[in-house]
């Protein structure tokens, strides 16, 4: 069965331009963050190689890019035919139509009517399949564990470099969770909502007495005014473990894509800062911001990670969390008010472009199987489960988070 909605047949009241439409809306739900232009997939399905291998050279030639799917059904063959745009209801319908005039070209060779071994088909299209970031315990042999260790670095690049979504794998039944944190998790993933002056207003009556001039007091602080500011013991016991087993686990958050990674991918990126606090490092140096102070002190901040564009235009600034609860589609406001004093280190203000990125990373236990001594026990895996993207200098986003600065600093 395709995982393709089907196009061949479509409802006689919704045209091809209504149906693309609306399916285009479901999808830009999640996709509408990455930039204007995506990845089109178009499935479809030939009865023999002869006939695909006839419709894959047109397509090609009218730019299409060709890879085969996994499918397999007898002797019928698979191929999904990519482009990237910036999509339409109409140009999508009008690129399907160019594909089936190739389909049509080569099912002509054998004459009026439907071949004898049935037509050729193209069965829908989406985005492409969401990538999968996880790093495994230590495969059993040296050259398994490098392989693995190379497709998830790969992996995460394609997903914090490039212009590809992360699959949630905590969502995944191929891994066991304990009861309450599945009921958690299954739930639909929906937006956090916040209304600006109702947050200010909450904020002003909270205003802390002896605020610290860290960035992550300040998050901390944001924290508190929608939840419990430091969580529960086994929560943050379970965070600090992670943050270590991700820097274990092939150095899954930072060193995956060190500077060595990113000059054998050809990827014109750098790390220039990482702060990740762990058990096995000693205190990692911190950026002092001047313009924001508390208590006559400046603002202390040691992002995660920072990269940078070759020449220097382009700044990525990553902050890493663990969490085993629902991630909303734009993340906490914690997680942004950190961001946003990351985003007013001396290295932002020399950028052109600056990205905030927000990195949710997960664990969970891979479910055993067999039985006797051929059982395969459960192994604990480390994956990320969500990043998202935000520009710092938007007007709205910098103005909501100065202003809850000045109301942590005293400055009102």
């Amino acid at each position: 069965m395709s995982e393709f909605p089907s196009m061949r047949f479509p409802p006689s009241s919704e045209s091809p331009d209504e149906r693309n439409a609306r399916q285009l809306v479901e999808l830009e739900d999640e996709w509408g963050e990455l930039g204007p232009k995506r990845q089109i997939d178009f499935h479809c399905t030939f009865p023999n190689f002869d006939r695909r291998k006839t419709f894959s050279g047109k397509a090609q030639d009218a730019g299409f890019q060709l890879r085969n799917s996994n499918e397999e059904h007898g002797s019928r063959c698979y191929l999904i035919a990519s482009v990237r745009i910036e999509p339409t209801a109409s140009t999508i319908t009008a690129l399907q139509a160019k594909l089936e005039s190739f389909l049509e070209d080569a099912d002509d060779t054998y004459g009026e009517g439907d071949p004898p071994d049935g037509p050729s088909s193209v069965d829908g299209w989406r985005y492409p399949p969401k990538t999968e970031v996880s790093f495994w315990p230590n495969e059993s042999s040296k050259r398994a564990a490098l392989s693995a260790q190379v497709q998830a670095a790969q992996a995460r690049a394609a997903v914090l470099f490039g212009g590809e979504l992360v699959k949630d794998l905590l969502l995944d039944r191929r891994f066991w969770l304990p009861p309450s944190v599945r009921d958690r998790i299954d739930q639909a993933r929906s937006s956090f909502k916040l209304v600006p002056s109702e947050f200010l207003r909450k904020a002003l009556t909270m205003q802390p007495k002896a605020p610290e001039p860290t960035a992550s007091a300040f998050s901390q602080w944001v924290y508190s005014l929608y939840g419990h500011a430091e969580g529960s013991e086994q929560d943050i016991a379970d965070g600090k473990e992670a943050e270590q087993e991700i820097w274990e686990r092939r150095k899954a958050a930072a060193s995956c894509n060190d500077n060595s990674f990113l000059r054998r991918a050809g990827l014109s990126w750098s790390l220039t800062h990482n702060g990740l606090h762990l058990r096995d490092k000693g205190m990692a140096g911190h950026f002092v911001i001047p313009h924001l102070l508390v208590g006559g002190e400046a603002l202390r901040a040691s992002p995660d990670l920072v990269y940078s564009s070759r020449d220097g235009s382009k700044l990525l600034i990553v902050e890493t969390k663990f969490s085993r609860q629902p991630i909303p589609r734009n993340l906490w406001p914690n997680v942004w008010a950190q961001l946003w004093c990351y985003s007013q280190i001396p290295a932002s203000a020399e950028a052109k472009n600056v990205t905030a990125v927000g990195e949710i990373w997960g664990e969970a236990w891979s479910k055993g199987y067999g039985r006797g001594h051929s059982r395969v026990e459960g192994k604990k895996v480390i994956f990320l489960r969500a990043l998202v993207r935000r520009d710092p200098r938007a007007i709205a986003y910098d103005r909501f988070f100065r202003r809850l600065f000045k109301i942590y600093a005293g400055h009102t």
